[in-house]
């Protein structure tokens, strides 16, 4: 929620954190310039972090396919005219 106050802004926000808790966490905002270098500054941080996802994904997926690579392949050929039934 974000509301205009007498000399600022105000930004009211929630944070989940690890425990599963949300931390109200206010904000206020005195000047544009101070609340956009704040915006700025998350952004960067919200970046880092997909960044990093990303990376990690990237390195799981690799594990994924160096495991499916040593593993021996299995023949899947059918039966040949040389089988009988029993």
């Amino acid at each position: 929620m974000v509301e205009t106050t007498g000399g600022s802004v105000t930004v009211q926000t929630g944070f989940l954190a690890e425990d599963g808790k949300v931390i109200q966490m206010p904000a206020i905002f005195p000047t544009q310039e101070y609340a956009l270098s704040q915006v700025d500054e998350l952004r960067k941080i919200v970046i880092a972090h997909f960044t990093q996802a990303a990376q990690v994904g990237a390195q799981v997926i690799s594990q994924i396919n160096q495991a499916a690579n040593s593993v021996p392949a299995t023949d899947l050929v059918g039966p040949s005219p040389d089988d009988t039934i029993q």
